[in-house]
């Protein structure tokens, strides 16, 4: 940057003509200097406004209304189709949400797999003080008398052998229930053992035994065998599985001496 030329007044008409017209011009400036610094601090100056932001032209629709204001509002809009897409998919997700649920054959069999699962406890216990044979009662005839040893000794709860969809009332509580009416088969002369033959189920429709494809449920959904209507019903297996079928087996249940297969009372 280049330094201001200094300039000497040789004479008293070159101070007249030059020096004096620059001491008037900076007189001049140090004037205003001042002049704007006290205004300033009296606040007499304000800040100039801030220019407004260009205005988009409008979008006037054919019969003169306006449809948007400017293009950020044009974009940020929602077109009705659009609103009624969103709607549409929400209303799918609530139905779907409330249909999901598991089915009333579903949870009857659930908590009739929790029945069978609580009978099995007291069967174990039963087989470990009695050389891992399951309970047997010479010349019965239905599982109500053969089952009849666990209660009291081995369990004092005898809702566990009421199937849920059956909604039969359980006997007092503590009380053998061989005058009662259960809900579930048994075969009698398992041992614990026998961990992959069938050791209990819903009531069948006989007591023969069955092969893959045999009725062992109601297939109209009156008795016998119809806990579960004719949904099919469960199977307690010998490891303490309960695996659930549909009226026809899904797998063998083969009955053979000595072992045979009792269904509760009609």
């Amino acid at each position: 940057m280049k330094e201001p030329r200094q300039v000497q007044c040789r004479s008293l008409e070159h101070f007249q003509k030059y020096c004096s017209r620059s001491a008037e011009t900076l007189e001049k400036a140090v004037f205003l200097a001042f002049g704007f610094v006290s205004a300033q601090s009296q606040g007499l100056l304000k800040p100039a406004p801030s220019p407004k932001p260009r205005q988009k032209p409008k979008i006037l629709a054919p019969n003169g209304y306006i449809i948007f204001s400017n293009a950020q509002a044009a974009k940020g809009a929602f077109s009705l189709i659009e609103l009624l897409v969103v709607l549409a998919v929400m209303l799918i997700l609530v139905t779907m949400y409330w249909n999901h649920g598991p089915s009333k054959r579903d949870r009857e069999l659930t908590a009739c797999r929790a029945n069978l699962e609580k009978v099995y406890l007291a069967l174990q216990i039963y087989s470990h003080d009695n050389h891992d044979k399951y309970p047997v009662v010479t010349n019965a005839v239905t599982s109500e008398e053969a089952l009849a040893p666990l209660v009291p000794h081995y369990t004092s709860d005898t809702a566990p052998f009421i199937c849920p969809s059956v909604g039969d009332g359980s006997s007092p509580t503590g009380t053998s229930f061989a005058d009662w009416k259960i809900s579930y088969a048994y075969y009698m002369g398992r041992r614990d053992s026998d961990t992959d033959r069938a050791l209990m189920s819903d009531a069948q429709v006989n007591t023969d035994s069955k092969g893959v494809g045999a009725t062992v449920f109601s297939e109209t959904g009156h008795p016998p065998g119809n806990n579960h209507g004719k949904g099919g019903g469960n199977v307690l297996m010998g490891d303490g599985t309960v695996v659930s079928t549909t009226a026809n087996a899904q797998f063998a249940i083969s009955v053979q001496p000595p072992v045979v297969l009792l269904n509760p009372k009609p």
